[in-house]
Order: C-alpha cells, then structure tokens, then sequence
C-alpha cells in the first residue's frame, strides 16, 4: 500500500542541477575540475564543510595552463578560484588598489562574472553527460528530495440534497467539491469556464 502513494521518480531531465549544490558527491565536483580545466595529473579535491557550510579545493601544486589563465580564467582571477565562488554561491568582483583603498574594477568583475557564467554552463552540460553519474544523481536527488505527493480529492461519496435532481454532478465536478471542503485555506479551480 505504501507503494502505492509514493511519488513518481524524477528523471535527470526534470533536475536542474547547479554548480554549489550540496547534495552533489564531492569526487563529481573534483572530476569536473580536473576534466574540464585539464588538470587530471594534478593533486585536486574538491570537499564540502557542512558544519561551515562551505566548499573548499584542496591543491597540491602549482595549476597553470590556458583553460585554467585563459579560457575559463582572466588575467585577474583564475578559473579555480572562479569555481570556488561559483561552488559558494559568490559573484566574483575584482578590485584594483588606489591610494590604499579597495575599488571596485566594474569592466574587469564583468569579464571574471562571464567566465564564472560559463563555468556554470559547462557544468550544468556535464553533469548529466556520463550515464552512470546520471543514475547516481538521480537516485540521490529522489531520495533527498522527492517525497511530496498532490493530495487527491474524491468526492465520489458526496451527495447534494436540494439540488436540482435533473443535474448529474461528473466524478470531477465531485472532486471539484471535495476539494473545496476538505482544503483548509483556499482553492482554486482552474477549469475553463463552460467546461464539463
């Protein structure tokens, strides 16, 4: 019976899933860096600190190269530190220093947020790419957050004293009701006026 009121699975193509989510295996986040950025010989971990409630990289090494400068990175920040704000749900802004003060460089932090944009895109593309990290995803995200199901009305025990006998409710216009009655707040029914 309990089988029965269990909710649908949400395939991966009803998951939106974003760079930063914390519910994303730690090794997936590692294995995007070093794929996407060309660092596989690198020391990478990516991990998560829940009692801070932040993601960290661990690097081992010096990471350098035209994926991580260039075309996920600018002049100014780096395509890793870049995923870190991304991971951490921070725009990233870039400052210049004048007379020992802090300004905000706004042409600068637009490139750098441009790329952060696009190391988001790249990961929301990969993500679901390899098939076996699909189905682990899909499995988890079910199992963290898919367990809400629409309450159904019945109203096929109501009846209607003083209504005109010669008018036959249909099992939905029942429901209709039911709904009504058994809500706690309010209801809405969207049927389109003139609609059986």
């Amino acid at each position: 019976m309990l089988k029965e009121i269990q909710p649908a699975k949400i395939p991966a193509s009803d998951i939106e899933v974003k760079l930063g989510a914390t519910w994303i295996p730690e090794e997936y986040i590692t294995q995007f860096i070093k794929e996407k950025f060309k660092l596989e010989d690198k020391e990478i971990s990516a991990f998560y600190q829940k009692n801070l409630g932040k993601w960290f990289l661990d690097i081992r090494g010096y990471c350098s190269n035209v994926e991580v400068n260039t075309i996920y990175g600018t002049n100014e920040v780096n395509a890793l530190n870049l995923t870190i704000d991304a991971l951490n749900l921070h725009a990233t802004n870039v400052y210049d220093r004048i007379d020992d003060k802090s300004v905000l460089n706004k042409e600068k932090t637009m490139l750098a947020r441009q790329k952060q944009d696009l190391i988001k895109e790249e990961f929301r593309n990969w993500i679901f790419e390899d098939s076996e990290r699909r189905k682990v995803l899909e499995d988890i995200y079910n199992r963290q957050f898919n367990s809400i199901v629409d309450r159904e009305f019945d109203g096929s025990h109501l009846t209607f004293p003083g209504m005109n006998p010669t008018i036959k409710l249909l099992p939905h216009q029942k429901n209709a009701v039911a709904r009504i009655l058994f809500s706690e707040n309010s209801t809405l029914l969207a049927h389109v006026v003139g609609a059986r």
